[in-house]
Formats: C-alpha cells, sequence, structure tokens
C-alpha cells in the first residue's frame, strides 16, 4: 500500500512539473506604440475592468504610449498617470517606411488608388485585414487601405524641414483667425485676421503656415483655414423684418465690419427694418430713412424692455454730482462677447482704443457705473463695459463639435403611426429643426436621412462611425397604451459617458416641453448598442396618444424639445 501512494505521488509530481499553467489573463507585452484616443473622453482605470477605480479622464484626440494589452484592454500611459483603457476606443498611429506608398480605396493591389504617399507620413490605424491595415491619413483627408508591411509604430529619425511653397498668396476662409508667434494653438496670438483677407507664405510646417499679414505681422496660422481662392463673401437676403436695438448704443456703419465709417447712432429699443445678412451684419434702415450695416449680436425681433427711470426730485440749489470712479482690487475678468472695444474714458461715446477677442483676460482696477478701467494682455489700458464681462471663462459651446443625427424609421418603415401623423414624419422634420439649430452654433451636423428613405441600421451606425461624432442622437415618438404620455430617453452604459449624456438632455427637454418625465434607461438598440461614439434614442412623446399626437405633430411643440436638446448638449459639452 505504501509502495503505491509512492508510485502515485511521484506520477503527481511529474504531470504538474511537465504541463504549466498559464497566467489566468492574456495579457501581452508589446513594444511601446502610441495611440490616439477616439471616445469624447476616457476612463483611465487602475486594473482592465469596467468596475475598476477611475484614476482620471482623457480627452478625444490626446495621443497616449501603449505598453501592453490583454483581453480588449490596453496598458497606457499619459503624462503622468500609467492605467487602463478600452482597446476599442484607441486608434493607433503609425509611420510610412517606403520611399512611397499608394493608399487604396480596398485591401487588395488591384483597388482603385486614392493616394501616393511619402516616406513619414503620419496615418491613424483603423482596422486590420490580413496584411492590410485600413488608416486614415489627416495630411490626405482620406480613408483607405495599405500594405501593413510599410507601416511602422517609430516615428522616422529624421526631422522633416519646413517646406518652402510656390505659391504666396492665400486667403483666410474662417471668419476670424489667430496668427500665432509659433506654430502650435497655445502660442501667443500675434493678431487676428479675418474672412477674405490676404496674407503672404513664407513656408510651411507640418499643418501651419509662417505668413505674413498686410498690415506686416509675421507669424504662424493653421493651413486648414487658409486657401489660394478667395471666398465669397456669405450674403443672403432676407425677407423684410422689424428688428429692435438690444445695447444701449449701436453704431450703423458705411459697410458690415467694425472699422467703417459711423453712419449713426442707435439707442436702445429703436426699430429698425433688416434687408440683409453678410456673416454677422445685417443691412438696415432705420425710422428716419438712414441705410448702413449694423452688428446683429446687438439686435432682436423681441423689443426689448423699457426700464422706466424713478422720478426724483432733485435737492434745490444744488448741482447734481457726477459718478467717480470707484478703485477696486485688480480682478480677472474674460471677455464673454466676440469682441470687446477698449475706450479712453468710461462710455461708449469715448474713442477705441483697442479691441479683445472673446475668453480673453483683463485685469479690472476701477468701476464707474457700468464701465471698468482694465489692463490686457497686451498692456492696453482703457475703459470696458462690464455687461460684457465675467469672471467666468466662457464655453466655446458647440463650436469644432461634430453631431450625428439620426430621424428614425423612414421610406418602407412609417415607425409608429397616430390618427393623423406618420412617426417617421415627426422625426424627419424635428430633426431638421434640430440640425439648423446647432448649425447655427457652430456645429458640424451630419443626418442619416434627409428625406424619405430607409437607411439600414446597421446604415446608420455605419454613417456615426465613419464620421466620429462626439454625440449620437436617434430621434424617435413613442407608442403604446392609449393612455400613456412622456418622454423618455435610452442609453447603453458601457459606452462612453451615456448615461449622463441621456441626463442632461432628458432634464432640459422636461424642462421646456412640461411634458411627463418617464426618465432615462438602459436600452438594447442597435443604433447605441453599436455605436462606439456617445449615442442615446429619444422618445419624444406618444403618438398613440391622440391628446398628445396633437400636442407633438405642431411646429411649436418641436421647436420647445429642439430647445430643450440644444440645452442638454450644451451642458453636457460643457460637463466633459
Amino acid at each position: 500500500m505504501k509502495k503505491r501512494m509512492i508510485t502515485l505521488f511521484v506520477a503527481t509530481l511529474v504531470f504538474l512539473t511537465t504541463f504549466s499553467f498559464p497566467y489566468a489573463t492574456d495579457q501581452v507585452q508589446a513594444a511601446s506604440k502610441t495611440a490616439k484616443i477616439t471616445a469624447s473622453s476616457l476612463h483611465i482605470r487602475e486594473n482592465p475592468k469596467t468596475t475598476a477605480k477611475s484614476l482620471g479622464l482623457i480627452n478625444k484626440g490626446k495621443e497616449v504610449t501603449i505598453s501592453s494589452q490583454q483581453s480588449g484592454w490596453s496598458k497606457i500611459k499619459y503624462g503622468k498617470l500609467t492605467g487602463w483603457v478600452s482597446s476599442t476606443y484607441l486608434d493607433e498611429l503609425g509611420y510610412v517606411t517606403a520611399s512611397s506608398l499608394i493608399l487604396r480605396k480596398s485591401n487588395n493591389t488591384s483597388s482603385q488608388s486614392l493616394a501616393t504617399l511619402s516616406k513619414g507620413t503620419f496615418v491613424e490605424i483603423k482596422s486590420t485585414k490580413g496584411n492590410w491595415l485600413q488608416v486614415y491619413v489627416s495630411s490626405k483627408k482620406k480613408t483607405g487601405w495599405v500594405s501593413k508591411t510599410y507601416i511602422s509604430s517609430s516615428k522616422p529619425n529624421a526631422t522633416a524641414k519646413p517646406a518652402t511653397i510656390t505659391t504666396t498668396k492665400y486667403y483666410v476662409t474662417a471668419s476670424s483667425l489667430y496668427v500665432r508667434k509659433s506654430a502650435n494653438t497655445t502660442s501667443k496670438k500675434l493678431a487676428t485676421i479675418k474672412k477674405g483677407d490676404a496674407v503672404t507664405f513664407m513656408k510651411k510646417t507640418g499643418n501651419w503656415a509662417n505668413v505674413k499679414t498686410t498690415s506686416g505681422v509675421n507669424g504662424w496660422a493653421s493651413l486648414t483655414y487658409l486657401s489660394t481662392k478667395k471666398p465669397t463673401a456669405s450674403t443672403s437676403a432676407v425677407k423684410e423684418t422689424t428688428y429692435y436695438v438690444t445695447a444701449g448704443e449701436l453704431y450703423v456703419r458705411k459697410s458690415g465690419n467694425s472699422k467703417a465709417d459711423k453712419v449713426t447712432t442707435l439707442k436702445k429699443g429703436e426699430a429698425v427694418t433688416l434687408y440683409e445678412e453678410k456673416d454677422k451684419w445685417g443691412r438696415i434702415k432705420t425710422a428716419s430713412g438712414k441705410t448702413g450695416w449694423a452688428s446683429l449680436t446687438y439686435l432682436s425681433k423681441t423689443k426689448p424692455k423699457e426700464t422706466k427711470p424713478v422720478a426724483t426730485t432733485p435737492p434745490k440749489e444744488e448741482a447734481p454730482t457726477k459718478e467717480e470712479p470707484i478703485k477696486v482690487e485688480p480682478t480677472k475678468y474674460y471677455v464673454i462677447s466676440d469682441s470687446l472695444n477698449i475706450r479712453n474714458g468710461p462710455s461708449a461715446t469715448h474713442k477705441v482704443l483697442g479691441a479683445v477677442d472673446r475668453s480673453d483676460s483683463v485685469i479690472v482696477t476701477e468701476k464707474q457705473g457700468d464701465w471698468g478701467k482694465v489692463e490686457t494682455q497686451s498692456g492696453l489700458v482703457g475703459w470696458a463695459s462690464l455687461t460684457y464681462l465675467s469672471k467666468t471663462k466662457p464655453s466655446d459651446g458647440f463650436k469644432g463639435k461634430v453631431i450625428v443625427l439620426d430621424p428614425g424609421h423612414g421610406g418602407t418603415d412609417p415607425g409608429a403611426s397616430g390618427k393623423y401623423n406618420r412617426e417617421k414624419d415627426l422625426t424627419l422634420s424635428t430633426a431638421k429643426k434640430l440640425k439648423a439649430k446647432l448649425e447655427t452654433a457652430g456645429a458640424k451636423v451630419v443626418m442619416t436621412r434627409t428625406g424619405d428613405t430607409y437607411p439600414s441600421l446597421s446604415k446608420r451606425v455605419e454613417i456615426s462611425q465613419a464620421n466620429k461624432p462626439d454625440v449620437f442622437i436617434s430621434i424617435h415618438y413613442n407608442a403604446g397604451p392609449s393612455t400613456a404620455n412622456g418622454i423618455e430617453t435610452f442609453y447603453l452604459a458601457t459606452n462612453v459617458n451615456e448615461k449622463e449624456l441621456a441626463q442632461t438632455v432628458q432634464a432640459e427637454i422636461i424642462k421646456e416641453t412640461k411634458l411627463r418625465d418617464r426618465g432615462t434607461k438602459p436600452g438594447n438598440f442597435q443604433v447605441i448598442r453599436d455605436n462606439k461614439q456617445a449615442a442615446i434614442l429619444l422618445e419624444l412623446g406618444f403618438i398613440s396618444n391622440l391628446e398628445e399626437e396633437k400636442l407633438i405633430a405642431t411646429s411649436a411643440y418641436q421647436d420647445t424639445a429642439v430647445t430643450g436638446i440644444f440645452n442638454g448638449l450644451k451642458k453636457y459639452f460643457n460637463l466633459f
């Protein structure tokens, strides 16, 4: 018996020695690689799981270094942070190693050539198929396929010299563009040039151009907003409409820019007729018959309420005293208007010394009524209206944001039907209203459909993925028992910030529409489940409830719902 026990022990020992048990995870150590964050913002976690402690957030577009990967997670380093992020939201970065490499439409050598990439060209890797990589080439603004053999994660050793370009005259295509001291967005601003202004190119490096303005300023500007073709003026005729002045005083000028000669001055509440819009200016006619251009920022279709002065009896035989400046503790304020004039005295009639832009900071040292004595970052000292200054730095809001709107159903799929309306028609009209409002605020909006067509659910997701939006919104109207009513928003908690997005948008829609709040709920819908972007699905009321159907079909209701969605998105973008 003892001999049998010894034999069994030895056999067991041999088995354990011969067969090793792998570590529970499939962690793979890899050569250091660089990747870019594709989510609006992404948690970096202590361990490779969604329940692990969050060490911080990394915003979209930031570059990180990958040291190892396991089970759909990547261990990365970003600044002083080291932790784990979902590999789903990373695009690896690479460089072309061949002297020239063809970017093709699909993953085979007989496919159409989209461009030829030179050695060292920077690419973002989207997916892999056999020996092919799907990449996005920012310098060409194209997505296509290249051979994996000629892409490396290592940056080229040689530093490319700034290339001299032969074309010298370029034009600004943005409404305004900063000229900076060096080729990066954090560099000091030297000047601001306007749409249509001409500049002289000397050289370029990356996506930046060394330019000289007509006033002689030499600096760097983004190539994205420069073109050899002079942009046409964005002018649109409008139906003659009465507008009212909302500023205390408003200059009417000979042309649509702040440097043009002054025609007259209007007071708050005065009515004018608007004939034409050009960029942020309007061609108007005053009540006295004078015509000219005024800033649309200070014109409104709603007449401002009059503030009636309180009648007082001045002291007998005493001259009224003039309000004196009051010295205050030097305090930093931020400009909240697009631009703000600095004057040589505390009133709108004083001479303009210069101007500061939105988000620029100034130091207020004295106050007199609604005016403050300020010092700008450039050292200019003068007076500015306190109405357009705030201690809180303004948000850029929708500027640069990409939003995909998905009007539910369409074409052969009518969606739910009420007594008088079809869901597909209501979703499209609502989406078009929202698109217009978002674009006016500066966002880029992509629609999954613009007419009575039916893109498949997969196609809707494909459109979203191709545009890499900050937010995807699918718009629907609900159906159920005839007594069911209210609004609800669906999200999928596994995706980036969707819960926070859903809660913020839902709250603002309810605030505007005053309908029943059915809350936010997880929803396993394909358009949000398969979407890598922050995606939500809205149900904006019940078409099956006759009373609610009559309401949601009105243009007025859809306007309020759109305002709620807009306000919710604005709050969301300020949070993340």
